[in-house]
């Protein structure tokens, strides 16, 4: 295992046995587009929304722990 797959970090892996998609297991409906890379901790997944929103989702259930306005746009590259 290495970051982004290989030394020249392009992100491709190549393999002969690629895995099964799995079906959806939940979904949830916000405000705006997801607009940063989901983040897991304690079982919550946690993502911003271009509503200038920041979830907290139940990473098994997908239910919505909470939610919370931001002063500004999100983004997990700051």
């Amino acid at each position: 295992m290495m970051f982004r797959a290989n030394p020249q970090h392009t992100g491709v892996y190549y393999t002969d046995a690629l895995p099964q998609r799995g079906e959806m297991a939940w979904s949830l409906k916000t405000g705006g587009s997801i607009s940063t890379a989901p983040a897991l901790a304690n079982g919550l997944v946690y993502f911003g929304s271009n509503s200038r929103t920041l979830y907290a989702v139940d990473s098994q259930t997908g239910q919505g722990k909470w939610k919370t306005a931001l002063p500004e746009a999100s983004s997990s590259r700051q």
